[in-house]
Parts: structure tokens; sequence; C-alpha cells
């Protein structure tokens, strides 16, 4: 019987041949029985392959000398050589049993060489794993802190070139403001050299025109004295006949409770001034009134400026702005006026802006101004006038006159609190600048356009007291009957019909409360309608070819958009 224990196949270091299982110092099956035992083994007694081999040298270095004799051997072997049946063992069965002891005995006292080395060799590996590991970890920290020494540096250089450029800029900045000041003194004093030479050759040119004057005068004066006597008496008949018909017109109009356009425009332009002389300027020259006013001003722009046409949006802004105008405990008065005015612009300029570019941004925003006439004291009387600020004549309607309330002519006197300066008939007639940077008013067109976007807020406004009933103010500009009056007004001004806005203030009138004017007065809005449209199709006043709106793009334009809406409010077709 033969043991033997498995091994591994490992590169390296190559082993020797595999000794037989009966190698272990013991006899072959031929050797006697007496010769057989384990102390009696002689490893240089064995073959010459065998002493070369590399295991059998270990094996024979490590192997250890041989046991001393067990005295209880003799006392156990009559045990060993008999079985659990006490059947007495044969020879061979005990020495075979022998054997396979001895070779138990000879295995766990042996040290193989190869896994010596391997053992050796993994620990060190293990050691030139970490050492190399420990050298990485130290090579990364270094380089770390490598890097987060060059970042700084890089920092502290990038902040010290930033101050750098920012002294440079700065006194680029200084010369280069040096230079305009430089400049413009020079302009100034080339400019003022060359206007004392004009005005010396205009005052010659003058000098000389008033004695062509004066000549011309003296000859012309006996003409217009002797025409003069006539005109004046042709006047005086005129004048006379005038002041008796405007005496009888105005006992009717005291007894129904009407009054003039030219004395709505006047009521409404004392109003604009008297706003900008008594509230405006004492607010703004006021520091703490103005810083109270501005503060209030900025979120009463902002929240009619997110006005959309929704329920909610329209509750929540109208909330929002009556907690700015009125809150709790109130502003002072005149704080309180000047807000009214500030929305009331805030409003006006929305329209311009929003209107213009979508009619049916002006639904939302004239149910905010609804509310807030309803709810908000005397905004009314704040509205009206700078609508009348912003598009002239119009919401009356009304002709600007040649003089201003007051008698003076438009520009004479200094600028300032809605009085004098350049153009000044112009702005009141509600022109504004224009889009080019030659300081030109807008064009006919543009002025059109702008006009109409705030009158249509205006009539969305005065529509919409039509679900609100209750709520809907009995007289005043912003009430029902003012439908009437502005129709019945325009169409009585042959100036104004001439013109390309009114049509186009007519249709949109027409477009946003044609039906609704309809259905109020029957065959009487009819009437209006049908005198609107032969004045599109046949002439106004009878005059045959003299046709509303002139005869500009813009307002054969708007009279054909007047005629579709005239047969659409007569048809009953909903819009």
């Amino acid at each position: 019987m033969r043991f033997g224990l498995p091994r591994s196949a490992s590169p390296s270091p190559s082993r020797g041949y595999r000794r037989g299982a009966s190698t272990f110092g013991l006899h072959s099956d031929s050797e006697s029985d007496d010769e057989y035992g384990y102390h009696a083994f002689d490893y240089n007694s064995d073959s010459s392959s065998s002493s070369s081999s590399p295991l059998s040298s270990a094996s024979s270095s490590s192997s250890s000398p041989s046991p001393a004799p067990n005295p209880a051997a003799g006392l156990n072997s009559s045990r060993l050589n008999k079985s659990q049946d006490g059947r007495v063992r044969s020879p061979e069965e005990t020495r075979e049993k022998d054997e396979a002891i001895a070779s138990i005995r000879l295995w766990t006292r042996h040290r193989d060489p190869y896994e010596e080395w391997e053992k050796q060799t993994r620990q060190d590996a293990f050691k030139t794993a970490r050492r190399q590991f420990s050298t990485a970890e130290t090579n990364f920290s270094d380089s770390q802190m490598r890097d987060e020494s060059l970042a700084q540096s890089h920092a502290r250089e990038m902040s010290e070139i930033e101050q750098q450029l920012s002294t440079f800029r700065l006194q680029q900045e200084r010369e280069e403001a040096d230079l305009r000041e430089k400049l413009k003194v020079r302009e100034k004093e080339l400019w003022a050299r060359i206007e004392a030479v004009i005005q010396i050759e205009e005052d010659k040119v003058k000098a000389r025109l008033e004695e062509e004057r004066k000549r011309m005068e003296e000859e012309e004066k006996k003409k217009r004295e002797e025409e003069l006597k006539r005109k004046e008496e042709a006047e005086r008949e005129e004048e006379r006949l005038r002041k008796e018909k405007e005496e009888a017109d105005a006992e009717t109009r005291k007894k129904l409770g009407y009054q003039t356009p030219s004395e709505d425009w006047t009521l409404a332009r004392e109003s604009l001034l008297a706003l900008k002389g008594n509230v405006m300027a004492v607010v703004k020259s006021d520091k703490a009134l103005k810083s109270e006013w501005s503060k209030v001003r900025r979120q009463i722009t902002s929240k009619v400026g997110q006005i959309t046409n929704d329920e909610q949006s329209i509750e929540t802004i109208s909330t929002q702005l009556l907690q700015l105008i009125r809150p709790n405990p109130p502003h002072k008065p005149i704080i309180y006026a000047a807000l009214c005015n500030s929305l009331a612009k805030a409003i006006l300029l929305q329209a311009e802006t929003e209107v213009t570019a979508e009619k049916r941004a002006a639904i939302p925003l004239a149910r905010v101004t609804f509310n807030m006439l309803t709810a908000l004291e005397m905004f009314p009387e704040f509205l009206w006038p700078k609508l009348v600020q912003r598009v002239g004549g119009w919401p009356v309607p009304a002709i600007i006159p040649e003089t201003d309330i007051d008698g003076r002519r438009w520009g004479a006197g200094p600028k300032g609190q809605g009085r004098g300066g350049e153009r000044e008939r112009h702005r009141v007639m509600g022109y504004r600048p224009g889009s080019t940077s030659d300081n030109a008013l807008e064009s006919p067109s543009e002025y059109s356009v702008r006009v109409a976007g705030i009158m249509r807020v205006y009539w969305e406004i005065v529509k919409v007291q039509l679900r609100f009933p209750e709520r809907a103010p009995p007289l005043g500009p912003f009430a029902m009957p003012k439908v009437w009056v502005w129709f019945a007004r325009i169409l009585d001004s042959k100036a104004l019909m001439d013109t390309a806005v009114c049509a186009e203030l007519i249709y949109t009138a027409l477009e946003v409360i044609g039906m609704e004017a309809a259905d109020i007065w029957g065959v009487q809005w009819i009437k209006i309608l049908q005198l609107i449209y032969e004045g599109t199709s046949t002439g106004v006043f009878g005059q045959a070819g003299k046709l509303l709106g002139g005869d500009s793009p813009e307002g054969k334009a708007a009279k054909a958009r007047i005629q579709m809406e005239i047969e659409r409010i007569v048809s009953g077709r909903a819009k």
C-alpha cells in the first residue's frame, strides 16, 4: 500500500521527479519482515539518481533523526496484531499498517522547499507592493501640494493683473473725460464765434429789411384801413348773429346739462395744468414726498405691466393696486393724488405698447381700469385729463384751438408744467417724438395707430360697464351716454372727418362697442351708422367725392374697414 499527496503545478522552482509512495525510508515488499522498520532506514542507501534529485536532498536535509524506541510498543504490539473481531493479523497486514503509520509521520515532518520559496516570494512581493504604494502615495501628495501652490500663485498673479488693468482703465477713462471736456469747450467757443458772425450779418439784413418793410407798410396801411372798416362791419354783424346762436345753444345745453366740445376740452386742460402745477410740482420739489411717491410709483408700473387676460390675474392686480394706492394707514392727500396720476399714466402707456401690438390686450387692461375707476375716489378726474393729454382732443372730440386756455399762443413763454416749448400745439394734440434720431415727430400713420390703441382701451372701459351695471357711473366721460355724444360730435365736425385718424377711430369704436350701441339705441343708432356709411361711400355733408378719412392710404383702408364693420352690425353677426 502506497501513500502520496498531489501537488499543484508551479513554474518555479522546478520540482524534481516525484518519488514513489514507497520511498519514505521503507523497504519494498521483497524485503524480509525482519529488516522492515523506519529506524533502520538509511537515506544514503538510495540509488544515485535519488541522491542527485533536489527533492531527495531537501528531504534528507530536512528529515529529523529516528525516534527513540517506545517502551510501550511491545505492550501494544499484541493489540496491533489483532483485529477488532479478535483475529490475529497476518504479517503482511501488519507491515502495511506500519508502513502507513510511518508514511504519515514522515509527511507531517516533511518541509517542501517550493512551498517555502512560494511563501517567501509572497512576503517579498507584499513588502515590495507596500513600498511602491507608499512611494506612489507620497508622490501623489507632493504633486497635489505642488498643484495647489501653483494655483494659488496663478490666482495671486491674476489678481495683480486685474488690479493693474483696473488702474489702467480708470486712468484711460479720466483721460477720455478730460479730452471730451476740452473738446466741448473748444466746440462751444467755436460756435460762439460763428454765431456772433451770423448775428452781425443777420442784424445787417434785418436793418435792411426793416427799412423796406416800413416803406411797404406805409403804402399798404391806407389799403388795410379801408378794408378793415368793411371787414369790421361784417364781423360785427357775424359776431352778433354768432353770439345770439351761442346764447340760444348755451341755454339749451344748460337745460339739458350738456357742454360743447371746446368746453369739455378746456375743463380737461385746466385739470391737467392744475395737476402738474399743484400736485406733481409740489411732490417733486419735496425730497421726502418724492421718495415716497417714487417708491410706490415703480410698483404700480410693474403691476400694470403684469396684467393678463384671465379673471384671477385681473382680480389679483386690481387688489394689489388698491393696496398700493390706498393702504392702511392711508397716504397723504397729495401723495394719493400723485399716485392716481401715476396709475393713469401707466395704464395709458401700457395701452400704447401692448394694445397697439395685440387688440385683445385692451380687454384685461380695461377691466382693471374700470375696477380702479369704481374703487378709487377721484380717479376719473385724474384719468380723463391724462387721456386727453396723450391723444389730444380725440376723446372729446374737439379741435385744438389756436391759443391755450389762458389766451397765450402755443409755444410762447418758457417751457414747464405742461406749458410752452417748441411744438407745444403738436404735443397738446397728442403727437410724440418719432422713432428717428432727428427729433422729428411721429409720422401720421404711427400717430393714428397709437391713438387708436389708447381709444380702444377707452371704449373697452365704457363697454365693461354693461357687464356691471350696478357699478356703472350715470354721467361723466366714462359713462355709456358718452358713446352717442362722441359720434354726434365727430359727425358734426367737417375738419375732423377729413383726417385719416378720424376714420380709424370711428372703426375702432364700432368694432368695440357698435353692436352694444345698436342694442341700446336701436333705430336711432342705425341712422348714425347710415350717415357714417354714406360718408365712406358717397361723401360727407352731401358733398360728392368728399369722403370720410380723406385720400391718404391710411384713410382709404380705414373706410373699407368701417363699411365691413357697419355691415356686420346691421346684419347682427357676432365678432
